[in-house]
């Protein structure tokens, strides 16, 4: 009964943290939609603009909201084109919601952990390094061999440990 109360009156773990995330969401959202009235070449520019100020000390914290605001704006721009994704040509029609965008700010660099609905979520190093391939590359599909150098920096065993991981992220 307590924790009912309690729950009611402070809100679920969840919540709370979806409540101190939304003003990171919202300020994304109005520079995403100040970058729509950006060039193409105006858009592409902000990518060095960044890596710049990243050279000059800006953390990537300092950055995220408009990095990520750059990304949801460039998928606005390709929606309706054809791309080309394993062979296929398909319809670009992606653009992030903000559940999307939060599951980006959650993924923290920083701590190497990653919030499920709110509740951490115990990985391995190469686990989160997998996750953290797939999520930085949302949309782009890898050949396990491909994950595998780009995760353990060197060419694939015979066997394939890349399965194995997915299997234990999906099971998590």
């Amino acid at each position: 009964m307590i924790a009912n109360l309690l729950k009611a009156v402070f809100g679920s773990k969840s919540g709370r943290d979806i409540r101190k995330l939304m003003p990171k969401v919202r300020k994304i959202n109005e520079l995403e939609e100040l970058y729509q009235s950006l060039t193409d070449e105006q858009l592409i520019a902000k990518t060095e603009e960044f890596k710049e100020r990243i050279r000059k000390g800006a953390t990537t914290d300092s950055i995220m909201c408009e990095a990520f605001a750059v990304v949801k704006n460039a998928c606005r721009r390709l929606c309706g084109t054809q791309v080309e994704v394993c062979g296929h040509t398909m319809t670009w029609d992606m653009i992030p919601f903000d559940v999307q965008i939060i599951g980006g700010i959650v993924l923290q660099e920083r701590s190497r952990s990653v919030t499920l609905d709110g509740e951490p979520v115990s990985l391995t190093p190469i686990e989160y390094d997998i996750l953290r391939l797939l999520m930085q590359n949302a949309g782009k599909v890898y050949s396990p061999q491909e994950i595998y150098r780009r995760v353990w920096h060197e060419a694939p065993a015979a066997d394939n440990p890349v399965a194995v991981h997915v299997r234990h992220i999906r099971e998590k």
